[in-house]
Formats: C-alpha cells, sequence, structure tokens
C-alpha cells in the first residue's frame, strides 16, 4: 500500500531578502486571516541548519504559497531556479495553492 502524505498545512511565503519591509507589511495585512494558520518564513532557520533542506521541507509540506513579486524576487537565482519551480511543481501535482502579490512594477509577464 502507498504511503500516504500528511496533509498539507501552513503559508510558506516566498520573498527577496531585499524585500523583508514588504514581507513585513503582508503579514500585518494578513494577521487576522492567518491566525490559525502555521506562517514559515526563512526567519525561521536557525543559525547552522541546513537551510535548502529546511526551505524545502516547508515548501513540501505547505498547505499555501505566497510569493512577495517585486524586481527583486524575480532577479533572484535562487528563487527563480529552485523555489518557483517547486513551488510550481507542487502546486501541479500535489494541489499548493499559489497566491502571488504583485507589490511593484516588475516584468513578471516575462518569466
Amino acid at each position: 500500500m502507498p504511503k500516504r502524505r500528511a496533509p498539507r498545512k501552513g503559508v510558506f511565503f516566498s520573498y527577496a531578502h531585499a524585500d523583508k519591509n514588504w514581507l513585513e507589511r503582508i503579514l500585518i495585512v494578513l494577521k487576522p486571516a492567518l491566525a490559525d494558520e502555521a506562517i514559515w518564513t526563512d526567519q525561521e532557520i536557525k543559525p547552522g541548519a541546513s537551510w535548502r533542506r529546511e526551505i524545502e521541507e516547508a515548501i513540501a509540506t505547505a498547505r499555501v504559497a505566497v510569493l512577495i513579486v517585486t524586481p527583486n524576487f524575480l532577479a533572484s537565482d535562487f528563487i527563480t531556479r529552485s523555489e518557483l519551480p517547486e513551488i510550481l511543481k507542487r502546486q501541479r501535482v500535489e494541489g499548493l495553492t499559489i497566491i502571488w502579490i504583485a507589490v511593484s512594477p516588475a516584468l513578471f509577464n516575462h518569466t
């Protein structure tokens, strides 16, 4: 019998470090809606931890991924080559819900 996956839970936030101020502002706005949700940002990663593995695990278990889209987000090699493809795969295969928020003009149509 195939192994059952645990149900998806929580909200994963993807953003460029240069846009940390946007993350903080969005978390404040969404706080009432996310009061009962586990929220994951890369600020959860402890010093010395395997940061890449922690990000992969957070994406693998999240119910929702929130993308804070800016030029910095689209210019991030890690986001565009690692995080975003994994998020899109999980959405397609496992039903991860993606919410993207364009907080400043960006060339997202070209990505």
